[in-house]
């Protein structure tokens, strides 16, 4: 059977709700060190993407490793990019978030 490709409202109503019901309980992957995030999200599901904007130099990157470290804490793979800083920044980012250590003092 094809997949229809327009629905009306009614019936990604539908949908949504019975997604809605299915999340019962815990969620697939929790954001353990940002659990107000994560319960609005209601945790992270697979097969989503995920979009953080923001005005520069408001902590997206931060948030967005802190998030994929506790991603990969839970045994997940995680695939991570970006297109402003280096590895070796990202790396950086990372290592001063969990040591405690303010990022410009490395």
């Amino acid at each position: 059977m094809e997949e229809k490709i327009i629905l009306t409202v009614s019936e990604l109503w539908e949908d949504t709700l019975l997604d809605i019901n299915k999340r019962t309980g815990k969620p697939e992957i929790e954001i353990t060190t940002l659990p107000n995030l994560s319960r609005k999200l209601f945790g992270l599901h697979r097969k989503e993407f995920l979009v953080l904007g923001g005005r520069p130099s408001n902590g997206k990157s931060a948030i967005a490793l802190q998030i994929a470290y506790d991603v990969a804490k839970q045994g997940f793979s995680v695939y991570f990019f970006s297109l402003e800083m280096s590895k070796e920044q990202l790396v950086d980012r990372m290592l001063a978030s969990q040591s405690n250590v303010n990022a410009w003092k490395l």
